[in-house]
Protein backbone atom coordinates (compact mmCIF):
# COMPACT_ATOMS: atom_id res chain seq x y z
CA UNK A 1 0.00 0.00 0.00
CA UNK A 2 1.55 3.44 -0.91
CA UNK A 3 2.06 5.43 1.93
CA UNK A 4 0.01 9.19 1.72
CA UNK A 5 2.21 12.36 1.73
CA UNK A 6 1.82 15.62 3.37
CA UNK A 7 4.01 18.77 4.65
CA UNK A 8 3.34 20.33 7.57
CA UNK A 9 4.96 24.00 7.22
CA UNK A 10 7.49 25.09 10.18
CA UNK A 11 5.81 27.82 10.74
CA UNK A 12 3.01 26.18 12.75
CA UNK A 13 4.79 26.74 16.04
CA UNK A 14 5.28 30.21 15.87
CA UNK A 15 1.43 30.92 14.62
CA UNK A 16 -0.45 32.96 16.69
CA UNK A 17 -3.65 30.91 16.55
CA UNK A 18 -1.43 27.44 17.18
CA UNK A 19 0.14 28.78 20.27
CA UNK A 20 -2.97 30.08 22.03
CA UNK A 21 -4.32 26.72 21.95
CA UNK A 22 -4.30 24.28 24.93
CA UNK A 23 -0.98 22.75 24.35
CA UNK A 24 -0.33 18.91 26.28
CA UNK A 25 1.85 18.29 29.23
CA UNK A 26 5.78 17.93 27.94
CA UNK A 27 5.86 14.00 26.71
CA UNK A 28 8.27 12.53 24.31
CA UNK A 29 5.66 12.37 21.67
CA UNK A 30 5.20 16.18 21.48
CA UNK A 31 9.02 16.41 21.31
CA UNK A 32 9.52 13.97 18.25
CA UNK A 33 6.95 15.96 16.74
CA UNK A 34 8.92 19.19 17.19
CA UNK A 35 11.87 17.79 16.18
CA UNK A 36 10.44 16.59 13.01
CA UNK A 37 8.52 19.59 12.28
CA UNK A 38 9.69 22.52 14.11
CA UNK A 39 11.87 25.53 13.28
CA UNK A 40 14.80 23.87 14.88
CA UNK A 41 15.19 21.80 11.85
CA UNK A 42 17.31 22.75 9.14
CA UNK A 43 18.35 22.86 5.46
CA UNK A 44 19.57 19.23 6.00
CA UNK A 45 16.77 16.93 6.85
CA UNK A 46 16.56 15.46 10.72
CA UNK A 47 20.13 17.18 11.64
CA UNK A 48 20.49 20.40 13.45
CA UNK A 49 22.77 22.14 15.98
CA UNK A 50 20.76 22.28 18.98
CA UNK A 51 20.79 21.32 22.46
CA UNK A 52 18.71 20.89 25.62
CA UNK A 53 18.24 24.26 26.79
CA UNK A 54 17.41 25.52 23.28
CA UNK A 55 14.72 23.06 22.73
CA UNK A 56 12.94 23.87 26.42
CA UNK A 57 12.98 27.36 25.58
CA UNK A 58 11.40 26.59 22.59
CA UNK A 59 8.61 24.33 23.84
CA UNK A 60 8.01 26.36 27.03
CA UNK A 61 9.18 23.43 29.28
CA UNK A 62 11.54 23.07 32.28
CA UNK A 63 14.93 21.98 31.33
CA UNK A 64 15.14 19.13 33.47
CA UNK A 65 11.78 17.70 32.54
CA UNK A 66 12.83 17.98 28.53
CA UNK A 67 16.00 16.62 29.80
CA UNK A 68 14.11 13.11 30.51
CA UNK A 69 11.83 13.41 27.87
CA UNK A 70 15.35 13.47 25.37
CA UNK A 71 16.92 11.04 26.61
CA UNK A 72 13.85 9.08 26.53
CA UNK A 73 13.98 9.35 22.46
CA UNK A 74 17.43 8.24 22.69
CA UNK A 75 16.41 5.22 24.55
CA UNK A 76 14.00 4.56 21.59
CA UNK A 77 16.70 5.38 19.16
CA UNK A 78 14.99 8.28 17.59
CA UNK A 79 17.30 10.87 17.75
CA UNK A 80 20.90 10.27 17.93
CA UNK A 81 22.99 13.42 19.82
CA UNK A 82 26.22 14.97 20.65
CA UNK A 83 25.99 17.16 23.98
CA UNK A 84 29.13 19.15 23.19
CA UNK A 85 28.91 20.78 20.95
CA UNK A 86 25.57 20.19 20.83
CA UNK A 87 24.21 18.37 17.44
CA UNK A 88 20.88 16.51 16.92
CA UNK A 89 20.36 14.07 14.35
CA UNK A 90 17.13 12.44 13.62
CA UNK A 91 18.01 8.72 11.40
CA UNK A 92 14.37 8.57 9.70
CA UNK A 93 13.88 12.32 9.05
CA UNK A 94 14.80 11.98 5.73
CA UNK A 95 12.31 9.41 5.12
CA UNK A 96 9.93 11.84 6.24
CA UNK A 97 11.96 14.94 4.44
CA UNK A 98 13.31 13.64 0.88
CA UNK A 99 14.73 16.22 -1.22
CA UNK A 100 12.63 17.59 -3.77
CA UNK A 101 15.80 17.25 -6.52
CA UNK A 102 19.38 16.54 -6.79
CA UNK A 103 20.27 20.91 -6.76
CA UNK A 104 18.91 20.64 -3.21
CA UNK A 105 21.46 18.06 -2.22
CA UNK A 106 24.01 20.16 -3.76
CA UNK A 107 22.78 22.53 -1.78
CA UNK A 108 23.57 21.36 1.66
CA UNK A 109 27.10 21.92 1.49
CA UNK A 110 27.22 25.37 3.26
CA UNK A 111 25.00 24.22 6.05
CA UNK A 112 26.78 20.69 6.33
CA UNK A 113 30.27 23.42 6.85
CA UNK A 114 28.28 25.76 9.59
CA UNK A 115 27.41 22.55 12.00
CA UNK A 116 29.78 21.52 14.92
CA UNK A 117 32.58 19.06 13.59
CA UNK A 118 31.87 15.96 15.77
CA UNK A 119 31.83 12.40 14.61
CA UNK A 120 28.01 11.92 14.47
CA UNK A 121 27.82 14.71 12.00
CA UNK A 122 30.05 12.55 9.94
CA UNK A 123 27.63 9.64 10.87
CA UNK A 124 24.61 11.34 10.09
CA UNK A 125 25.45 12.30 6.87
CA UNK A 126 26.75 8.53 5.86
CA UNK A 127 23.01 7.60 6.93
CA UNK A 128 21.47 10.67 5.09
CA UNK A 129 23.02 9.28 1.76
CA UNK A 130 22.06 6.06 2.60
CA UNK A 131 18.11 6.98 2.88
CA UNK A 132 18.69 8.52 -0.52
CA UNK A 133 16.67 7.17 -3.17
CA UNK A 134 17.36 7.36 -7.19
CA UNK A 135 21.02 7.77 -8.47
CA UNK A 136 20.63 11.23 -9.74
CA UNK A 137 20.80 12.31 -5.31
CA UNK A 138 23.26 9.68 -4.78
CA UNK A 139 25.46 11.33 -7.62
CA UNK A 140 24.66 14.54 -6.68
CA UNK A 141 25.47 13.84 -2.52
CA UNK A 142 28.88 12.14 -3.77
CA UNK A 143 30.04 14.76 -5.78
CA UNK A 144 29.16 17.16 -3.50
CA UNK A 145 30.14 15.31 -0.48
CA UNK A 146 33.24 13.34 -1.60
CA UNK A 147 34.67 10.36 0.73
CA UNK A 148 31.43 10.70 3.22
CA UNK A 149 30.08 6.99 1.84
CA UNK A 150 28.79 4.93 4.20
CA UNK A 151 31.96 3.33 6.03
CA UNK A 152 32.49 -0.11 5.86
CA UNK A 153 31.79 -2.33 9.15
CA UNK A 154 34.59 -5.24 8.06
CA UNK A 155 37.70 -5.24 10.45
CA UNK A 156 41.01 -4.37 9.02
CA UNK A 157 43.28 -7.59 8.08
CA UNK A 158 46.23 -5.50 8.66
CA UNK A 159 45.39 -4.43 11.77
CA UNK A 160 44.43 -7.76 13.23
CA UNK A 161 47.50 -9.08 11.75
CA UNK A 162 49.73 -6.47 13.80
CA UNK A 163 48.01 -5.77 16.72
CA UNK A 164 51.54 -4.64 18.18
CA UNK A 165 51.85 -1.56 20.94
CA UNK A 166 54.13 -0.26 17.55
CA UNK A 167 51.94 -0.62 15.14
CA UNK A 168 49.23 1.14 17.72
CA UNK A 169 51.41 4.08 18.35
CA UNK A 170 51.95 4.22 14.43
CA UNK A 171 48.61 4.65 13.98
CA UNK A 172 47.36 7.16 16.30
CA UNK A 173 50.71 8.99 15.85
CA UNK A 174 50.21 12.92 17.10
CA UNK A 175 46.99 11.91 18.60
CA UNK A 176 45.24 12.09 15.15
CA UNK A 177 42.65 9.37 14.53
CA UNK A 178 44.04 7.28 11.37
CA UNK A 179 42.16 4.54 10.05
CA UNK A 180 43.14 1.03 10.18
CA UNK A 181 42.65 0.52 6.68
CA UNK A 182 44.78 -0.27 3.46
CA UNK A 183 48.40 0.37 4.50
CA UNK A 184 51.31 2.72 2.05
CA UNK A 185 54.14 1.19 0.83
CA UNK A 186 56.18 2.49 3.27
CA UNK A 187 54.01 0.54 5.83
CA UNK A 188 52.52 3.54 7.47
CA UNK A 189 48.53 3.63 7.08
CA UNK A 190 47.50 6.00 4.67
CA UNK A 191 45.76 9.20 6.08
CA UNK A 192 41.91 9.51 5.62
CA UNK A 193 40.17 11.70 3.55
CA UNK A 194 38.73 14.56 4.62
CA UNK A 195 35.58 14.62 6.43
CA UNK A 196 35.38 10.62 6.22
CA UNK A 197 34.13 9.25 10.14
CA UNK A 198 36.92 8.69 12.41
CA UNK A 199 37.69 5.34 13.93
CA UNK A 200 40.20 5.23 16.48
CA UNK A 201 43.03 2.10 15.91
CA UNK A 202 42.63 1.59 19.30
CA UNK A 203 39.31 -0.06 19.57
CA UNK A 204 37.84 1.89 21.63
CA UNK A 205 33.78 1.80 21.46
CA UNK A 206 32.20 4.34 19.73
CA UNK A 207 30.57 7.36 21.53
CA UNK A 208 27.12 6.34 19.32
CA UNK A 209 26.86 2.80 21.12
CA UNK A 210 25.22 0.48 18.29
CA UNK A 211 21.57 -0.52 19.83
CA UNK A 212 20.73 -4.26 19.10
CA UNK A 213 16.02 -4.26 18.78
CA UNK A 214 15.50 -4.88 22.23
CA UNK A 215 16.65 -1.36 23.57
CA UNK A 216 20.13 -2.76 25.65
CA UNK A 217 23.56 -1.17 24.39
CA UNK A 218 26.06 -3.95 22.47
CA UNK A 219 28.56 -2.83 25.21
CA UNK A 220 30.56 -5.38 26.72
CA UNK A 221 32.51 -3.12 28.98
CA UNK A 222 29.53 -2.26 30.91
CA UNK A 223 26.32 -4.25 32.49
CA UNK A 224 23.16 -3.98 31.21
CA UNK A 225 20.62 -1.41 32.47
CA UNK A 226 18.70 -1.83 35.81
CA UNK A 227 15.71 -0.14 36.24
CA UNK A 228 15.14 -0.30 39.86
CA UNK A 229 13.40 -3.40 42.13
CA UNK A 230 9.76 -2.01 41.53
CA UNK A 231 10.04 -2.51 37.58
CA UNK A 232 11.99 -5.37 38.40
CA UNK A 233 9.10 -7.28 40.35
CA UNK A 234 6.48 -5.91 38.17
CA UNK A 235 8.06 -7.34 34.65
CA UNK A 236 8.11 -10.62 36.62
CA UNK A 237 4.43 -10.29 37.63
CA UNK A 238 3.72 -9.43 34.26
CA UNK A 239 6.00 -13.18 32.92
CA UNK A 240 4.23 -14.82 35.85
CA UNK A 241 0.35 -13.48 34.90
CA UNK A 242 0.47 -14.44 31.32
CA UNK A 243 2.49 -18.34 31.88
CA UNK A 244 -0.92 -18.87 33.95
CA UNK A 245 -2.57 -19.20 30.55
CA UNK A 246 0.09 -19.41 27.89
CA UNK A 247 3.47 -20.88 29.08
CA UNK A 248 4.66 -20.88 25.46
CA UNK A 249 4.70 -17.01 25.64
CA UNK A 250 6.61 -16.50 29.09
CA UNK A 251 9.10 -19.24 28.89
CA UNK A 252 10.47 -16.66 26.19
CA UNK A 253 11.17 -14.56 28.87
CA UNK A 254 12.84 -16.77 31.50
CA UNK A 255 16.44 -15.72 30.55
CA UNK A 256 18.67 -13.48 32.25
CA UNK A 257 18.41 -9.75 30.74
CA UNK A 258 14.75 -11.11 28.81
CA UNK A 259 12.85 -8.74 30.97
CA UNK A 260 15.08 -5.29 30.46
CA UNK A 261 12.78 -3.82 28.01
CA UNK A 262 9.45 -4.37 30.27
CA UNK A 263 11.37 -3.09 33.29
CA UNK A 264 12.13 -0.26 31.02
CA UNK A 265 8.89 0.25 30.63
CA UNK A 266 7.00 -0.15 33.55
CA UNK A 267 9.51 2.42 35.21
CA UNK A 268 8.47 4.89 33.03
CA UNK A 269 4.88 4.43 33.91
CA UNK A 270 5.79 4.93 37.27
CA UNK A 271 8.38 7.67 37.12
CA UNK A 272 6.56 9.41 34.05
CA UNK A 273 3.37 8.90 34.10
CA UNK A 274 2.84 8.82 37.90
CA UNK A 275 1.09 5.64 38.81
CA UNK A 276 2.06 3.54 41.72
CA UNK A 277 3.52 0.34 42.28
CA UNK A 278 0.38 -1.24 43.56
CA UNK A 279 -1.76 0.36 40.85
CA UNK A 280 0.09 -1.80 38.08
CA UNK A 281 0.33 -5.17 39.71
CA UNK A 282 -3.42 -4.70 40.28
CA UNK A 283 -4.03 -3.95 36.54
CA UNK A 284 -1.68 -7.07 35.65
CA UNK A 285 -3.45 -9.47 37.80
CA UNK A 286 -6.73 -8.34 36.98
CA UNK A 287 -6.05 -8.18 32.91
CA UNK A 288 -4.44 -11.51 32.95
CA UNK A 289 -6.14 -13.41 35.38
CA UNK A 290 -9.62 -11.63 36.66
CA UNK A 291 -10.67 -10.22 33.38
CA UNK A 292 -13.91 -12.56 32.27
CA UNK A 293 -14.07 -11.41 28.53
CA UNK A 294 -10.30 -12.62 28.39
CA UNK A 295 -9.86 -9.54 25.74
CA UNK A 296 -6.57 -8.05 27.44
CA UNK A 297 -4.78 -11.46 27.73
CA UNK A 298 -3.68 -11.64 24.40
CA UNK A 299 -3.43 -8.03 24.13
CA UNK A 300 -1.28 -7.14 27.14
CA UNK A 301 1.79 -9.46 26.49
CA UNK A 302 4.95 -6.45 27.39
CA UNK A 303 5.71 -3.75 29.36
CA UNK A 304 5.11 -1.03 26.92
CA UNK A 305 1.50 -2.20 26.44
CA UNK A 306 0.91 -1.86 30.02
CA UNK A 307 1.91 1.49 29.79
CA UNK A 308 0.05 2.19 26.50
CA UNK A 309 -3.54 0.68 27.97
CA UNK A 310 -2.93 1.69 31.38
CA UNK A 311 -5.22 4.54 31.65
CA UNK A 312 -7.99 2.53 30.37
CA UNK A 313 -7.54 -0.57 32.16
CA UNK A 314 -7.44 1.19 35.48
CA UNK A 315 -10.96 1.94 34.92
CA UNK A 316 -12.03 -1.39 33.52
CA UNK A 317 -10.73 -2.98 36.60
CA UNK A 318 -11.89 -1.24 39.20
CA UNK A 319 -15.34 -1.72 36.89
CA UNK A 320 -14.64 -5.65 37.17
CA UNK A 321 -14.30 -5.74 41.08
CA UNK A 322 -10.56 -5.54 40.92
CA UNK A 323 -9.14 -4.00 44.66
CA UNK A 324 -6.74 -1.21 43.58
CA UNK A 325 -4.71 0.47 46.14
CA UNK A 326 -3.26 3.63 45.06
CA UNK A 327 -0.63 3.68 48.06
CA UNK A 328 2.13 1.40 48.92
CA UNK A 329 2.12 -2.51 49.23
CA UNK A 330 3.85 -4.98 51.12
CA UNK A 331 5.76 -6.59 48.12
CA UNK A 332 6.48 -10.07 50.71
CA UNK A 333 2.98 -10.52 51.07
CA UNK A 334 2.24 -10.64 47.76
CA UNK A 335 4.83 -12.91 47.28
CA UNK A 336 3.44 -15.17 49.76
CA UNK A 337 0.12 -14.80 48.65
CA UNK A 338 1.11 -15.97 45.17
CA UNK A 339 3.99 -18.48 45.99
CA UNK A 340 3.87 -19.86 49.76
CA UNK A 341 2.81 -23.17 48.62
CA UNK A 342 5.25 -23.70 46.22
CA UNK A 343 7.93 -22.78 49.70
CA UNK A 344 6.10 -25.38 51.22
CA UNK A 345 7.09 -27.95 49.00
CA UNK A 346 10.68 -26.16 48.64
CA UNK A 347 10.86 -26.95 52.56
CA UNK A 348 10.13 -30.36 52.28
CA UNK A 349 12.22 -31.28 49.25
CA UNK A 350 15.21 -29.22 51.28
CA UNK A 351 14.26 -31.40 54.69
CA UNK A 352 13.87 -34.51 52.68
CA UNK A 353 17.71 -34.05 51.26
CA UNK A 354 18.84 -32.94 55.01
CA UNK A 355 19.98 -29.42 53.17
CA UNK A 356 20.00 -26.49 55.95
CA UNK A 357 17.08 -23.87 54.70
CA UNK A 358 19.13 -20.43 54.12
CA UNK A 359 18.54 -17.54 51.44
CA UNK A 360 21.00 -18.90 49.13
CA UNK A 361 19.34 -22.58 48.72
CA UNK A 362 15.66 -20.77 48.46
CA UNK A 363 16.95 -18.13 45.62
CA UNK A 364 18.72 -20.96 43.64
CA UNK A 365 15.44 -22.86 43.40
CA UNK A 366 13.30 -20.06 43.06
CA UNK A 367 16.11 -20.20 39.22
CA UNK A 368 15.68 -23.60 38.95
CA UNK A 369 11.74 -23.49 38.82
CA UNK A 370 11.35 -20.13 37.62
CA UNK A 371 9.45 -18.69 40.48
CA UNK A 372 9.93 -15.11 40.61
CA UNK A 373 12.44 -13.58 43.25
CA UNK A 374 11.53 -12.84 46.69
CA UNK A 375 12.14 -9.15 47.42
CA UNK A 376 13.43 -10.79 50.89
CA UNK A 377 14.00 -14.42 52.32
CA UNK A 378 14.78 -13.64 55.59
CA UNK A 379 10.45 -13.66 56.22
CA UNK A 380 10.14 -16.32 54.29
CA UNK A 381 12.78 -18.78 56.53
CA UNK A 382 10.96 -17.13 59.85
CA UNK A 383 7.57 -18.05 58.43
CA UNK A 384 8.53 -21.65 57.66
CA UNK A 385 10.01 -21.81 61.05
CA UNK A 386 7.03 -20.55 63.21
CA UNK A 387 5.01 -23.23 61.24
CA UNK A 388 7.29 -26.49 63.12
Amino acid sequence: MRLRYSLVTRTLWSDVRFRELSAPEPNAQTLWIYLLTGPVQGPIPGLFSAGVGALADGLGWPVDVLQQLVEELEEASLIKRSKRPPLIWLPRAINHNPPTSPNVVKSWRGPYLELPETDLREEAMAGIRAGLRGESFLRAFDVTFPGLRKPSRKPSRKASRKGTPEASGKASEGGSDVPSGRASPGGQQAPRPTGKPSRKASGKPSPIQEQDTRGTKRDSGTSPPRYGPEARRLAEALRESIRTHTPRIAKKYDGKGKLLTWERDLERLMRLDGATEGEVRAVILWAHRGDESGFWRPNLLSGGKVREHFDRLIIQARQGGAKIASGTHNPTKEWMDEHHRWLLRWADEAASLDKVREGGLLLAACARDGIPTPPDTQPLLRWLEDRQ
